[in-house]
């Protein structure tokens, strides 16, 4: 069986460049709607049986009309090539308020054929043309949510919180996709931080930080592939054993943070019970470069700068530039 596995897309997420005169288009958001096709047409070049998007469509939970377009669109495509498309909303699809919907339920609600939104921790099983797929999704945990169950109702806001807390900490993540195929293939995906159920909170401040190996990963073993999203560097909390846990990374750059690390989807082939195997699929993201002067004692200013500009200009065509004196 073979799964395109991506995440964390944040269509909208426009910081730096510029709007497109011709489009009338951010830039930025052209940019995401390339990587985007790109996922699509690596799905579509390698004939996958599934695709799963393990969270965080968009720059926040209600994203405009242009933005939520864009995401469609290429969705449709998976549509259109009967590849289903599971997915699961993670910290930015969520909104805080209990009640209200997330920005990829309209997906489940249109009805649509091969499209399978899953926004509780539930087993599921999704046809595929390779066989079914079993699916343990695990969204993103919203204390609104978490409030409005009964053993949470007339308890004191503190208790409540540090129950919450407990909670989120056993349950980290934001749309985790758990897949298998029943009998043969189990596997698992998920768009959020690393939880207990693998053994430690892998998760520091900083998104683009690498995490802590998977201490636990038996605890995975009846999964075939385990989909992480949220962190935006890819990396396999597992590396070197079954099952592979891995975040496939953002999409595209967000900012300078992510200057270094490679952005793309995960392309997952399980080749038999207990063995996944998987390559990380590089998108055509546009460079980010910082170049950096320090003014000696002394030194002219303004000349120092453009001799470290030009010192760096075979990297300033197409890319994101910040200058740091």
């Amino acid at each position: 069986m073979k799964l395109l596995h991506f995440a964390d897309t944040h269509l909208g997420m426009e910081n730096y460049w510029r709007v497109n005169p011709q489009t009338g288009l951010h830039s930025r958001f052209e940019d995401g709607l390339k990587c985007l096709s790109f996922i699509v047409d690596t799905a579509l070049e390698h004939e996958v049986d599934a695709a799963i998007f393990a969270g965080d469509a968009y720059r926040t939970c209600d994203p405009n009309p242009t933005h939520q377009h864009g995401f469609a669109t290429q969705m449709r495509r998976l549509r259109d090539a009967s590849i289903p498309l599971v997915m699961v909303p993670g910290n930015h699809d969520m909104p805080v308020s209990f009640g209200r919907k997330s920005a990829i339920d309209i997906f489940g609600a249109l009805g649509t054929q091969g499209v399978f939104v899953f926004t509780r921790r539930q087993i599921e099983t999704v046809p595929t043309k390779a066989g079914p797929l079993q699916v343990a999704p695990f969204p993103w945990p919203v204390r609104s949510n978490l409030m409005a169950q009964d053993e949470f109702r007339g308890r004191v806001k503190k208790k409540s919180r540090t129950k919450s807390k407990a909670r989120r900490r056993r349950h980290r993540g934001a749309g985790r996709v758990a897949g298998r195929h029943p009998a043969r293939h189990p596997h698992r995906a998920r768009h959020g931080r690393q939880s207990r159920d693998f053994g430690k909170r892998i998760l520091r401040r900083h998104h683009a930080r690498p995490a802590p190996p998977c201490r636990h990963a038996g605890q995975c073993a009846r999964f075939d592939y385990v989909a992480l999203g949220h962190v935006h560097k890819f990396q396999d909390l597992n590396k070197g054993a079954q099952p592979p846990v891995v975040y496939s990374g953002s999409m595209d750059r967000i900012n300078f943070g992510e200057e270094r690390d490679r952005k793309g989807c995960v392309l997952v082939d399980i080749l038999q019970k207990g063995h996944a195997s998987y390559e990380f699929i590089p998108t055509p993201t546009r460079p980010f470069t910082t170049i950096r002067c320090d003014i000696e004692a002394g030194e002219e200013p303004t000349l120092a700068l453009l001799q470290a500009i030009d010192r760096k200009s075979e990297q300033l065509v197409g890319a994101v530039v910040r200058v740091v004196l």
